[in-house]
Formats: C-alpha cells, sequence, structure tokens
C-alpha cells in the first residue's frame, strides 16, 4: 500500500464535535520581563492583546480555552497561569528535579520546561477539567542529549477557586521508560479518550498509550515494520530523539521523523492504537552558514498537514517545502516554497540573526503558521498544490507576514475538532440528546458592520470538504463565497467596499443549508 487514503468521519454527538474551540488563543513572548502579546483568533480577525505573564514566556508556551473558546489558562510546562495572568492555585514547581527545570539561579524568574516537551488535553467527560501530560527530562549522553525516563500527568479543574481554576495534582507518573522527550497525542475513535504515541530513542519501537480522563487503561508496544535497520550518525540521533510524530488533522496518518533525512508514513487506527507502514519521504541534508557563520546542515523540520491532509509541509535549512503524500513517490513529489528560513534579531533592525527551522501549526482560520519569534511565515492556502498554496515567506518581503512587530512562536496542539468515528467499532459512546435538537451555529461580528467581520461556525463534523458559506444581498445577489478548509471555524469578510444595506448569510454542509444569520452593512 503506497498511497495514503486520509478520510475524516464524525458521530453526530453534541459534546465532542460541537464547539472545540480549544485552540482560539496563542500565548507566546521573548521574555519573562516584557509585555507579550497573545494571538486571539475571534473579533474581526487576529487580534493582538498585550499581557504582562507573571512567567518567562518562550517557545513551546500556549493557552488553552474552553470549547467555546475563551482562554482558561496558559503554561510554559513548569508554571500555569490562570485567565487573569496569575499563577494558578497549586500551580508552580512542575517538573521539579527535571533537567533545565528549576535549575535557575534566580529562584524568582519563573522559567520555562523543555521546548514542546508538554501539551494540554481536555477531558472527555467533564468540560471543566483539563489535563497536562509532560516529559521528565534528563540529560542524555552525547548525541542523545534528551531523555525522558517517564511520562507525567497534572490534573487542573476550572471549576475551582471561584472558577479561577485549581491544580488538583501535579508531576504524577503516567508512564515510566526510557523514550524521546516529545511525543503526539491523538483523539480515540470514541471521540472521548485520548491516544499519547512516543517513540523509543532509536525510533525502532513505538509505545502508544490509551488515556481514558486520567486513567492509562492500555498500552501498545510495537515495533517499526520498515526503516528498522538504521545506521544513525550523530545528527541523525539528535532529530531522532528531539523531534515528535506529526499526525494527519484526521488523525489517520502520522509521519515519524527517523533521522534528518527520513520521514516514515503510516496509517494510525484510532481505534486499536496499531500503526501500519505506508511509504516513506527521503530529502537529503541542507547545508547553509549565515554570514556571522553559523548553521551546518539540517534535515526536515517543523512538518505539517494540509487540511485535506494532501500535503505535507515542512522546513529546512534549504526553505521551506511541499510534499504530496498520496502519490507512491513522495520524495519525487517535493516542491520548494522559499529560499532559505532566515531569523531576525527584531522587525526594526531586521538583520540576519540565524538560521531557524520553526515548528508549524494548523490555525483555526485554515492557514498553516510557522511563527518564530519576529519573524512570521504563512501558509494562506494549504490545500492548494506548489506555489498554489500561496505561501508567504516573510523574509522575502517583510518580516512578519503577519503585519505586526511582536514575538511570536508556534504552539503544538493536538486537534480538538477531531471526533468520534462513525461506526467503528470502538465508539461504544451513546448520545442522550436525539440528532435533531443538535444545532449548527453561524455567527458573526461586529454586527452592523463597517469593515472586517469575522464568520464564526459552529459544526457537527469539522473534517468535512463541503461546508461552504455563500453571502446574498437583499436582491439575492450573490456577494461572496468561501469553503472552509477541514476543521477550520474562521472566516473573514471584509465590507468595506460593500453597499450599506443588509446581507443574508448561508451556511452550506451536504449541499444543504444548515444555518443562516444576517448582517447589517453600516457606513456613515
Amino acid at each position: 500500500m503506497n498511497k495514503l487514503i486520509i478520510h475524516s468521519l464524525c458521530f453526530f454527538w453534541p459534546f465532542f464535535c460541537l464547539a472545540q474551540k480549544h485552540d482560539q488563543n496563542w500565548v507566546a513572548g521573548s521574555s519573562f520581563t516584557d509585555t507579550i502579546y497573545m494571538i486571539n483568533f475571534s473579533d474581526t480577525g487576529l487580534a493582538y492583546i498585550p499581557i504582562v505573564p507573571p512567567i518567562e514566556q518562550v517557545r513551546g508556551s500556549f493557552g488553552i480555552s474552553d470549547k467555546e473558546g475563551k482562554l482558561q489558562f496558559y503554561t510554559n510546562g513548569n508554571y500555569i497561569v490562570s485567565w487573569n495572568h496569575v499563577i494558578m492555585e497549586n500551580g508552580d514547581s512542575l517538573n521539579l528535579g527535571a533537567w533545565t527545570s528549576q535549575n535557575n539561579t534566580f529562584p524568582d524568574v519563573k522559567n520555562s520546561y523543555m521546548l514542546y516537551a508538554y501539551q494540554v488535553i481536555p477531558d472527555g467527560y467533564d468540560e471543566n477539567v483539563y489535563y497536562l501530560i509532560h516529559s521528565f527530562m534528563k540529560l542524555g549522553k552525547y548525541p542523545v542529549d534528551q531523555v525522558s525516563t517517564r511520562l507525567q500527568i497534572t490534573k487542573i479543574d476550572m471549576k475551582e477557586n471561584k472558577g479561577l481554576g485549581r491544580v488538583i495534582y501535579k508531576n504524577k507518573t503516567l508512564y515510566s521508560h526510557e523514550l524521546a522527550c516529545r511525543f503526539a497525542v491523538i483523539r480515540h475513535g470514541n471521540g472521548a479518550d485520548w491516544w499519547i504515541l512516543v517513540r523509543e530513542l532509536n525510533g525502532k519501537k513505538y509505545h502508544n498509550l490509551h488515556l481514558k480522563q486520567d486513567s492509562l487503561i492500555a498500552l501498545t508496544i510495537q515495533e517499526s515494520s520498515e526503516g528498522s535497520e538504521l545506521d544513525l550518525d550523530e545528527i541523525d540521533s539528535v532529530y531522532t530523539c528531539r523531534l515528535m510524530c506529526i499526525a494527519s488533522q484526521n488523525g489517520q496518518v502520522l509521519v515519524d521523523p527517523i533521522g534528518s533525512s527520513l520521514r516514515r508514513f503510516y496509517h494510525f487506527d484510532r481505534c486499536t492504537g496499531d500503526l501500519e507502514y505506508v511509504n516513506s519521504l527521503f530529502h537529503e541534508r541542507d547545508t547553509f552558514f549565515t554570514p556571522g557563520g553559523s548553521g551546518g546542515p539540517g534535515g526536515i523540520d517543523g512538518m505539517c498537514f494540509s487540511p485535506n491532509g494532501q500535503y505535507l509541509y515542512g522546513v529546512t535549512r534549504g526553505g521551506y517545502f511541499q510534499w504530496d503524500v498520496e502519490v507512491p513517490d513522495i520524495s519525487a513529489s517535493e516542491v520548494q516554497l522559499s529560499g532559505h528560513p532566515y531569523d531576525f534579531d527584531n522587525p526594526q533592525n531586521p538583520h540576519l540573526h540565524n538560521i531557524i527551522m520553526p515548528f508549524m501549526k494548523l490555525g483555526p482560520d485554515g492557514r498553516i503558521f510557522a511563527l518564530h519569534s519576529f519573524t512570521h511565515n504563512i501558509v494562506n492556502d494549504p490545500d492548494e498544490k506548489g506555489q498554489a498554496s500561496n505561501f508567504c515567506h516573510a523574509p522575502d518581503d517583510t518580516v512578519s507576514c503577519l503585519g505586526v512587530p511582536y514575538s511570536f512562536f508556534t504552539p503544538m496542539y493536538p486537534n480538538y475538532r477531531l471526533g468520534p468515528l462513525e461506526g467503528s467499532g470502538c465508539d461504544t459512546i451513546s448520545s442522550t440528546h436525539p440528532l435533531n435538537e443538535i444545532q449548527y451555529e453561524l455567527k458573526i461580528y461586529p454586527n452592523p458592520a463597517s469593515g472586517p467581520v469575522q464568520i464564526e461556525i459552529s459544526l457537527h463534523d469539522y473534517g468535512r470538504q463541503d461546508t461552504e458559506l455563500v453571502i446574498h444581498d437583499a436582491l439575492g445577489r450573490e456577494v461572496h463565497r468561501h469553503r472552509y478548509p477541514p476543521y477550520a471555524y474562521l472566516h473573514t469578510w471584509d465590507t468595506s467596499n460593500i453597499p450599506n444595506g443588509t446581507y443574508i448569510l448561508q451556511l452550506f454542509s451536504d449541499q444543504q443549508t444548515v444555518a443562516t444569520n444576517r448582517v447589517v452593512v453600516m457606513r456613515e
């Protein structure tokens, strides 16, 4: 089997398929002392909200919102801060004794944990409860310099402390084994539980943990069926240890970084946790040195699937690339989208500072973001092939494709909008609500409008590829049309050049109207 067939099904169950907008607020910054900016995917498009966090905010930090998109808390891995920007009750002293955890010589600096060695997931049965899953890091023997000796779990309940939340327990051992420090988190096929997939340091075995709430109820250890006999040099060993498996948006395909050049693709069974090898991608190391002398050889990093699952995006020292994962020879489908991934020291004085390979992540608006400090790159149409993907490479024209002089880093969220698999055999949860009581939603704000408006939708199945918005004027003439990419729920429509009046919005799914609303355009 060479071709990756990627489909997404969702059993129409309201608790899991409706809303689930936990990734609406992205929190990241550059230092402990500075004011930082939170990216909010709401209001009239992207909004940038200044905050002064009581902790160090750097790469890997992220915020978690409730299912309606309201910020609940954010974390740098070592501390948990509530939505009021105060360290949550019992939200300190995570990862005590771990490498780079509390080893700072300045105890008043609330320093961050290791990059992307932790993720947050909502409880599938209690919408007020969240879990921080985090590796316990130890310094290994070079070149395998980052080793996790156990996976930990920390429980947060937002009902507690008058809605500010409380850490119920922290640093509880979930699973003990020497493994790579970063891991993939994928929604179980029943729509409520979670899979945690982590690889052994040599890339030869995968440990797959089935998590129901905070209980480990099943464990599968599976050997790699392809490429298990690898001759890894020091650079390859570092890549294999540090990088995580990346899941397609529907959770059914995994790409696993083995060494710097090899990427293995697996079909992932969300019901059983089994992996089946299907294909590989190989890309020779790219070598590049900045004028200052930094750089060197490097492989594929920062990978992300397109919403429809057909394309994989990644970055090397040579540039940003796209591959078609639905063709037999994935390597031959390679399209280079840009030149070298430069990093700049600041937006006012954008001198070349380094070569970077930022992580890439699909945003709630269907675009892929590759953010690193002041350098902001965006894939605007990731479901399109090659240059039609409309990749904005920041160093080409401006430091920031977002157009703002703020420091951001790409957060690593799992797909919270991934629902149960219909008729899968593992779907043992039944709804207590009749299907005809479930409502689609179509929200517009601001309303009345005079400029850009944000159109937010709620769906039963966010993985559909036929969700379309159509807007007509009062005479029935079509003035705007937009197809939402899978797993996106936000779209901005600019009414600045639209005549005053009332406009009717229709949301279509499976060629049926599922929601309607209206917006009034009113300018002086």
